[in-house]
């Protein structure tokens, strides 16, 4: 029995590639889904054109390997989130890792195209790794040691293979690889499993000021405070 027979729901392992980091300013580049039920698995992924078509920053080229070219020749974006829209009308559970950030990008697109809100569950991979402390040392750009839970670290310390990381499809396998490790440690480890994710303690000031979690915290997700 894997995670997906546990989940005893439809699943859908969902990444997105982006102009940036603000859902209500920045637009989607890139959409990968991989569909998974009890009549099998389907996948979709596609470079998108949102409208207006963006300028793409270089750096963005550099992270993803996706071009400005690719962009103005993707597939128009209220196309791609309508597919997208088709594989969530029965409120399947979301899959991702750091999946908050990417939630945070699709509902914008579904309100921005008119599309139903996605409603149901979620599980974060960055989320069950950081609580079975499956990352790896790094280092920050002050030169202070710490442990990543970035999907490459994930997948290091779990033996997964990751290739092509930033382009959505290749990240999902590797997440989908990463989430089947993890799911039987977490069950064993009574560790949070759906709608939980993770935020560094440094945070902790800010919400105990009253301020607003960040946009692409879904309203259902449970914060978990982590030093």
């Amino acid at each position: 029995m894997n995670a997906f027979d546990l989940i005893r729901h439809p699943v859908v392992l969902f990444d997105v590639e982006t102009t940036g980091l603000d859902p209500k300013r920045d637009r989607v580049i890139e959409i990968a889904a991989i569909r998974v039920t009890g009549k099998g698995r389907q996948e979709f992924a596609t470079v998108v054109r949102p409208d207006p078509v963006p300028r793409l920053d270089p750096q963005i080229t550099k992270i993803t390997g996706i071009t400005q070219q690719d962009v103005e020749a993707g597939m128009d974006s209220a196309a791609a989130f309508m597919k997208l829209a088709n594989w969530l009308d029965d409120g399947p559970v979301i899959v991702g890792h750091n999946v908050p950030f990417d939630l945070g990008f699709l509902d914008a697109e579904l309100e921005r195209h008119d599309l139903p809100p996605w409603i149901g569950d979620f599980v974060c991979t960055r989320a069950l790794a950081t609580f079975l402390d499956k990352g790896m040392p790094a280092y920050n750009r002050a030169g202070n040691p710490y442990t990543s839970y970035q999907l490459q670290h994930v997948c290091q310390a779990l033996g997964v293979e990751l290739d092509g990381a930033h382009r959505a499809l290749n990240d999902l396998a590797a997440t989908e690889q990463c989430l089947l490790r993890l799911w039987p440690l977490a069950v064993l480890e009574h560790r949070p499993i759906m709608n939980a994710m993770v935020r560094p303690g440094w945070v902790q000031d800010q919400i105990d000021a009253g301020r607003r979690a960040p946009e692409q915290t879904p309203d259902r997700a449970v914060v978990y405070l982590v030093a």
